[in-house]
Protein backbone atom coordinates (compact mmCIF):
# COMPACT_ATOMS: atom_id res chain seq x y z
CA UNK A 1 0.00 0.00 0.00
CA UNK A 2 1.27 3.30 -0.90
CA UNK A 3 1.88 6.29 1.91
CA UNK A 4 -1.10 8.31 -0.63
CA UNK A 5 -3.40 5.58 0.01
CA UNK A 6 -2.54 5.42 3.69
CA UNK A 7 -2.91 8.44 4.08
CA UNK A 8 -6.23 8.64 2.47
CA UNK A 9 -7.45 5.72 4.73
CA UNK A 10 -6.22 7.77 7.84
CA UNK A 11 -8.14 10.86 6.75
CA UNK A 12 -11.13 9.10 6.90
CA UNK A 13 -10.48 7.49 10.08
CA UNK A 14 -9.80 10.48 11.80
CA UNK A 15 -12.40 12.24 10.41
CA UNK A 16 -15.01 9.03 11.27
CA UNK A 17 -13.25 9.34 14.45
CA UNK A 18 -14.12 13.38 15.61
CA UNK A 19 -17.81 12.31 16.95
CA UNK A 20 -16.00 9.92 19.11
CA UNK A 21 -13.40 12.20 19.93
CA UNK A 22 -16.40 14.85 21.11
CA UNK A 23 -18.39 12.57 23.21
CA UNK A 24 -15.39 10.38 24.70
CA UNK A 25 -12.49 13.16 24.62
CA UNK A 26 -9.51 13.57 22.71
CA UNK A 27 -7.37 15.76 20.72
CA UNK A 28 -6.44 17.41 17.09
CA UNK A 29 -3.42 19.55 15.60
CA UNK A 30 -2.51 20.72 12.41
CA UNK A 31 0.70 21.38 11.89
CA UNK A 32 2.63 23.50 9.17
CA UNK A 33 6.25 23.66 8.79
CA UNK A 34 8.91 26.08 6.18
CA UNK A 35 12.41 25.57 5.23
CA UNK A 36 15.46 26.60 2.72
CA UNK A 37 15.48 25.61 -0.83
CA UNK A 38 11.40 25.78 -1.19
CA UNK A 39 10.95 22.88 2.08
CA UNK A 40 7.61 23.04 2.96
CA UNK A 41 6.05 19.96 5.48
CA UNK A 42 2.60 19.31 7.02
CA UNK A 43 1.09 17.13 9.21
CA UNK A 44 -1.95 15.85 10.77
CA UNK A 45 -2.48 14.56 14.38
CA UNK A 46 -5.04 12.99 15.97
CA UNK A 47 -6.50 11.54 19.51
CA UNK A 48 -8.61 9.90 21.38
CA UNK A 49 -9.63 8.81 24.92
CA UNK A 50 -12.00 5.56 24.85
CA UNK A 51 -14.17 6.54 27.25
CA UNK A 52 -13.40 5.17 30.85
CA UNK A 53 -10.94 2.57 29.22
CA UNK A 54 -7.39 3.74 30.35
CA UNK A 55 -6.72 3.98 26.42
CA UNK A 56 -5.78 6.51 24.18
CA UNK A 57 -5.62 5.67 20.50
CA UNK A 58 -3.19 8.28 17.88
CA UNK A 59 -2.77 8.43 14.53
CA UNK A 60 -1.15 10.75 11.78
CA UNK A 61 0.06 11.95 8.74
CA UNK A 62 3.58 13.89 8.20
CA UNK A 63 4.58 14.97 4.10
CA UNK A 64 7.05 17.04 3.51
CA UNK A 65 8.34 18.74 0.17
CA UNK A 66 11.33 20.43 -1.60
CA UNK A 67 10.92 22.39 -4.74
CA UNK A 68 7.68 21.54 -5.40
CA UNK A 69 8.73 17.48 -4.87
CA UNK A 70 7.68 15.48 -2.51
CA UNK A 71 10.22 14.23 -0.53
CA UNK A 72 8.99 12.03 2.89
CA UNK A 73 5.37 10.57 3.49
CA UNK A 74 4.97 8.92 6.72
CA UNK A 75 1.69 7.96 8.60
CA UNK A 76 2.02 6.20 11.83
CA UNK A 77 -0.87 5.07 14.57
CA UNK A 78 -0.64 3.81 18.15
CA UNK A 79 -2.29 2.90 21.01
CA UNK A 80 -1.36 4.01 24.75
CA UNK A 81 -2.13 1.90 27.40
CA UNK A 82 -2.13 3.63 31.26
CA UNK A 83 -1.76 -0.11 33.20
CA UNK A 84 -1.50 1.56 36.67
CA UNK A 85 -1.01 4.98 38.35
CA UNK A 86 3.09 4.39 37.60
CA UNK A 87 3.25 2.03 34.50
CA UNK A 88 1.92 3.10 30.82
CA UNK A 89 2.41 0.59 27.85
CA UNK A 90 2.21 1.87 24.06
CA UNK A 91 2.04 0.25 20.56
CA UNK A 92 2.77 1.49 17.50
CA UNK A 93 2.64 1.04 13.71
CA UNK A 94 4.62 3.40 11.18
CA UNK A 95 4.53 3.41 7.11
CA UNK A 96 7.92 5.96 5.88
CA UNK A 97 8.33 6.54 1.97
CA UNK A 98 11.59 8.79 1.45
CA UNK A 99 11.92 8.52 -2.08
CA UNK A 100 14.19 5.11 -1.61
CA UNK A 101 12.52 3.19 0.78
CA UNK A 102 9.70 2.00 1.89
CA UNK A 103 9.84 0.71 5.46
CA UNK A 104 7.21 -0.29 7.79
CA UNK A 105 8.01 -0.24 11.55
CA UNK A 106 6.29 -1.54 14.74
CA UNK A 107 7.31 -0.48 18.46
CA UNK A 108 6.43 -1.33 22.13
CA UNK A 109 7.27 0.80 25.14
CA UNK A 110 6.81 0.88 28.66
CA UNK A 111 7.00 3.67 30.55
CA UNK A 112 7.42 3.18 34.50
CA UNK A 113 7.23 5.95 37.31
CA UNK A 114 9.97 5.30 39.22
CA UNK A 115 9.85 8.05 42.19
CA UNK A 116 6.81 5.90 44.12
CA UNK A 117 9.61 3.44 45.25
CA UNK A 118 11.16 5.95 47.03
CA UNK A 119 7.95 8.35 47.97
CA UNK A 120 9.23 11.35 46.15
CA UNK A 121 7.29 14.03 44.60
CA UNK A 122 9.24 14.66 42.17
CA UNK A 123 8.32 12.54 39.24
CA UNK A 124 11.04 10.11 37.41
CA UNK A 125 9.82 8.40 34.57
CA UNK A 126 11.69 5.28 32.67
CA UNK A 127 11.02 4.82 29.50
CA UNK A 128 12.35 1.75 27.22
CA UNK A 129 11.72 0.54 24.51
CA UNK A 130 12.34 -1.50 21.30
CA UNK A 131 11.04 -1.43 17.50
CA UNK A 132 11.58 -2.98 14.10
CA UNK A 133 11.95 -1.47 10.38
CA UNK A 134 11.49 -3.51 7.36
CA UNK A 135 12.97 -1.66 4.52
CA UNK A 136 11.45 -2.45 0.80
CA UNK A 137 12.72 -0.43 -2.35
CA UNK A 138 10.28 2.60 -3.92
CA UNK A 139 12.63 3.07 -6.85
CA UNK A 140 15.52 1.01 -8.08
CA UNK A 141 17.32 4.50 -8.30
CA UNK A 142 19.97 2.58 -10.58
CA UNK A 143 21.00 0.45 -6.75
CA UNK A 144 22.69 -2.82 -7.57
CA UNK A 145 19.72 -5.79 -7.78
CA UNK A 146 22.33 -7.66 -5.51
CA UNK A 147 21.95 -4.87 -2.87
CA UNK A 148 18.37 -4.68 -3.68
CA UNK A 149 17.55 -8.03 -3.08
CA UNK A 150 19.37 -8.59 -0.02
CA UNK A 151 17.55 -5.03 2.21
CA UNK A 152 18.25 -4.78 5.82
CA UNK A 153 15.76 -5.18 9.02
CA UNK A 154 16.31 -2.98 11.37
CA UNK A 155 16.12 -3.30 15.15
CA UNK A 156 16.17 -0.50 17.83
CA UNK A 157 16.72 -0.49 21.09
CA UNK A 158 15.88 2.50 23.00
CA UNK A 159 16.32 4.05 27.15
CA UNK A 160 14.98 7.02 28.07
CA UNK A 161 14.64 9.15 31.30
CA UNK A 162 12.63 11.71 32.37
CA UNK A 163 13.20 13.86 35.51
CA UNK A 164 11.06 16.33 37.15
CA UNK A 165 13.69 19.55 38.60
CA UNK A 166 10.94 21.38 40.02
CA UNK A 167 7.26 21.57 39.58
CA UNK A 168 7.42 23.05 36.35
CA UNK A 169 11.26 22.28 35.00
CA UNK A 170 11.75 18.95 33.97
CA UNK A 171 14.79 16.87 31.81
CA UNK A 172 14.61 14.56 29.52
CA UNK A 173 17.79 12.28 28.50
CA UNK A 174 17.50 9.57 25.91
CA UNK A 175 19.72 6.74 24.23
CA UNK A 176 18.46 4.92 20.80
CA UNK A 177 21.11 1.73 19.40
CA UNK A 178 20.22 0.34 16.50
CA UNK A 179 21.17 -2.82 14.53
CA UNK A 180 20.82 -4.20 11.31
CA UNK A 181 20.31 -8.28 9.70
CA UNK A 182 22.40 -7.04 6.74
CA UNK A 183 25.05 -4.58 7.01
CA UNK A 184 23.87 -1.52 5.62
CA UNK A 185 26.69 0.64 4.96
CA UNK A 186 27.28 -1.13 1.38
CA UNK A 187 23.66 0.10 0.13
CA UNK A 188 24.37 3.45 1.41
CA UNK A 189 27.13 3.74 0.04
CA UNK A 190 25.14 2.74 -3.75
CA UNK A 191 23.00 4.97 -2.87
CA UNK A 192 25.63 8.26 -2.87
CA UNK A 193 26.93 6.76 -6.01
CA UNK A 194 23.84 6.31 -7.65
CA UNK A 195 22.75 9.92 -7.19
CA UNK A 196 26.01 10.85 -8.12
CA UNK A 197 25.80 9.11 -11.19
CA UNK A 198 22.70 11.27 -11.88
CA UNK A 199 24.07 14.76 -11.64
CA UNK A 200 22.30 15.49 -8.59
CA UNK A 201 21.66 15.41 -4.83
CA UNK A 202 18.63 13.20 -3.56
CA UNK A 203 15.84 16.06 -2.40
CA UNK A 204 16.76 15.82 1.22
CA UNK A 205 19.79 13.71 1.72
CA UNK A 206 19.33 13.93 5.63
CA UNK A 207 16.14 12.14 5.34
CA UNK A 208 17.47 9.25 3.32
CA UNK A 209 21.12 8.78 5.15
CA UNK A 210 19.37 9.10 8.00
CA UNK A 211 17.06 5.82 7.78
CA UNK A 212 20.10 4.11 8.29
CA UNK A 213 21.26 5.34 11.91
CA UNK A 214 23.77 3.83 14.07
CA UNK A 215 23.29 5.51 17.25
CA UNK A 216 21.08 8.70 18.73
CA UNK A 217 21.68 10.64 22.19
CA UNK A 218 19.26 13.16 22.78
CA UNK A 219 18.37 15.61 25.49
CA UNK A 220 16.07 18.29 26.80
CA UNK A 221 14.37 20.72 29.06
CA UNK A 222 10.37 21.81 29.26
CA UNK A 223 9.42 24.74 31.22
CA UNK A 224 5.73 25.46 32.25
CA UNK A 225 5.79 29.34 32.04
CA UNK A 226 3.14 30.37 34.42
CA UNK A 227 -0.38 28.47 33.71
CA UNK A 228 -1.15 28.46 29.96
CA UNK A 229 2.63 28.64 28.47
CA UNK A 230 5.56 26.59 27.59
CA UNK A 231 8.69 26.29 26.71
CA UNK A 232 10.82 23.38 25.14
CA UNK A 233 14.35 22.97 24.71
CA UNK A 234 15.85 20.01 22.89
CA UNK A 235 19.04 18.48 20.93
CA UNK A 236 20.11 15.00 19.15
CA UNK A 237 22.95 13.71 17.73
CA UNK A 238 23.10 11.02 15.34
CA UNK A 239 25.60 9.05 13.87
CA UNK A 240 24.93 6.51 10.75
CA UNK A 241 26.09 3.67 9.61
CA UNK A 242 28.64 5.56 6.96
CA UNK A 243 29.59 8.12 10.02
CA UNK A 244 27.61 10.93 8.48
CA UNK A 245 26.69 12.67 11.77
CA UNK A 246 23.24 14.72 12.11
CA UNK A 247 22.95 17.23 14.82
CA UNK A 248 19.42 19.09 15.83
CA UNK A 249 18.50 21.80 17.86
CA UNK A 250 14.91 23.25 18.87
CA UNK A 251 13.17 25.77 20.51
CA UNK A 252 9.57 25.19 21.00
CA UNK A 253 6.88 27.53 22.48
CA UNK A 254 3.52 26.61 23.17
CA UNK A 255 0.41 28.59 24.59
CA UNK A 256 -2.65 26.52 26.17
CA UNK A 257 -5.93 27.35 25.98
CA UNK A 258 -9.25 25.93 27.01
CA UNK A 259 -10.08 24.79 23.78
CA UNK A 260 -7.37 25.52 21.24
CA UNK A 261 -3.14 25.18 21.45
CA UNK A 262 -0.64 27.61 19.52
CA UNK A 263 2.76 26.60 19.28
CA UNK A 264 5.71 27.54 17.32
CA UNK A 265 9.53 25.91 17.48
CA UNK A 266 12.55 26.89 15.40
CA UNK A 267 15.08 24.29 14.74
CA UNK A 268 18.91 24.26 13.73
CA UNK A 269 19.45 20.88 11.45
CA UNK A 270 23.21 20.18 10.35
CA UNK A 271 24.89 17.48 8.85
CA UNK A 272 28.34 16.61 7.54
CA UNK A 273 29.87 15.81 4.39
CA UNK A 274 29.41 11.93 2.77
CA UNK A 275 32.39 10.91 0.15
CA UNK A 276 32.49 8.12 -1.95
CA UNK A 277 34.60 5.31 0.08
CA UNK A 278 36.95 4.98 -3.24
CA UNK A 279 37.42 8.34 -5.22
CA UNK A 280 36.87 10.46 -2.21
CA UNK A 281 34.53 12.76 -4.50
CA UNK A 282 31.31 14.35 -2.00
CA UNK A 283 28.74 12.28 -2.81
CA UNK A 284 26.38 14.41 0.15
CA UNK A 285 27.58 17.87 0.97
CA UNK A 286 27.86 18.80 4.67
CA UNK A 287 24.45 21.32 5.33
CA UNK A 288 23.29 23.73 7.80
CA UNK A 289 19.86 24.70 7.67
CA UNK A 290 16.87 26.32 9.72
CA UNK A 291 13.25 25.26 9.63
CA UNK A 292 10.59 26.82 11.62
CA UNK A 293 7.22 24.61 12.22
CA UNK A 294 3.71 26.41 13.51
CA UNK A 295 1.25 24.21 15.44
CA UNK A 296 -2.77 24.63 16.00
CA UNK A 297 -4.10 22.05 18.03
CA UNK A 298 -7.72 21.33 19.91
CA UNK A 299 -8.58 19.36 22.26
CA UNK A 300 -12.42 17.65 23.14
CA UNK A 301 -13.85 17.00 27.11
Amino acid sequence: MSAQRVARHLGTLLILAMPMAALAGGDAAITLGTGPSGFDSRAIDAGIDLGALPLHVNAGYFSASSGGETTLEQANAGLDWQVSESVAVNLGMSRIDDDIFIMDGTDIGIDIGLNTLWNSKKRTNLNLAVGRMEYGPDTDRGLPAALLNALPVQNRYSIGLSQSLTESLTANLGYDYYDYTEDPAALARSIDLAFLKRGRFPPNSAFTIAAFPDRTWSAGLDWEVGGNIGLDLSYSHTETVIGQKLKNTSLGFTHYGEVFTFGVSISRSSSTEVKTERLDITAFPSSSDTYVDFRIGMKFD
